[in-house]
């Protein structure tokens, strides 16, 4: 017997996959995907072979979506990304997590930020002045 589909995810995993809604496990704390897949080629990992190339949201979006999870309770949130301190290569602006993090610092009632997962060779001086500068 077969059914007729009841959601349609098809835009929105080809937009970006975390746009979907998600359940989370805490009311204080949230994960916020900045990018999917990896360009980097660390041969022990199987992330760019499943999840291609960096593909990076837009700022607007990551902190639309902050904003949004702020205004439900959330307090403390995590940038996530398989090379999150790469974000903006997409987009070619190679400050755009340092900017981020900085944008992140701005959104009245959020306490802390943190990240994951760093790649060393992408840790620049602007990103470690941002963490420095940024209150949260």
């Amino acid at each position: 017997m077969e059914r007729e589909a009841q959601i349609e995810i098809k835009e929105a995993l080809e937009t970006f996959p975390s746009n979907l809604p998600s359940r989370r496990e805490s009311p204080y704390s949230a994960w916020v995907s900045v990018s999917v897949g990896c360009n980097n080629t660390c041969t022990f990992c199987i992330v760019p072979a499943l999840r291609g190339r960096e593909a990076d949201r837009r700022p607007g979006d990551i902190l639309g979506e902050i904003e949004m999870l702020v205004a439900q309770g959330v307090q403390e949130i995590t940038l996530l990304g398989q090379n999150v301190n790469a974000y903006g290569v997409e987009f070619g602006d190679r400050r755009a997590f340092a900017k981020l993090l900085r944008a992140c610092g701005d959104i009245e009632g959020l306490e802390r930020v943190r990240f994951t997962s760093p790649h060393p060779k992408d840790f620049t001086d602007d990103v470690i002045e941002a963490m420095a500068a940024t209150p949260t």
